[in-house]
């Protein structure tokens, strides 16, 4: 759907790195040309360990161990999940943290350890509805 948040990601200090990471699951209300409303639904109820071959990657140096989240309207506040994800054993996957960050923070997401891969969900909330997104992050 148009007009709904980009969610950016990038590593710090390398701008040029930036991806936009798309919608996977969202409720949102809009306002018709009568004045009434509409609430839609995207509907891809997938968990984000279900989907990982499908999720945007992001290749972050093994120097960094933080990403930059940047949406393009700002939420009123948002929370991260992050899994340990190993592409040889699904079974290996496991969740490491469920962490709510204020908007006041840079936005910075700092990963515990620079040799694992990620799956990322980030769910964030707008007054007009909620967005999913996920993606996966990888060293090289």
């Amino acid at each position: 759907m148009d007009n709904l948040p980009i969610l950016y990601v990038s590593f710090i200090n390398y701008k040029d790195n930036t991806i936009s990471i798309p919608v996977y699951y969202y409720t949102w209300i809009i306002k018709n040309t009568d004045g009434t409303t509409t609430q839609i639904t995207g509907e891809n109820f997938l968990h984000p360990l279900d989907k990982v071959n499908s999720l945007p990657e992001i290749q972050i140096p093994y120097s960094n161990n933080s990403i930059l989240l940047t949406f393009s309207t700002s939420p009123t506040n948002y929370t991260v999940q992050y899994w340990i994800y190993s592409k040889s054993d699904y079974n290996d996957c496991y969740k490491v943290h469920d962490n709510y960050i204020p908007i006041s923070d840079n936005h910075l997401l700092f990963l515990p350890n620079l040799s694992d891969n990620y799956v990322i969900q980030v769910n964030a909330n707008w007054p007009q509805g909620h967005i999913s997104y996920d993606f996966f992050v990888s060293y090289y």
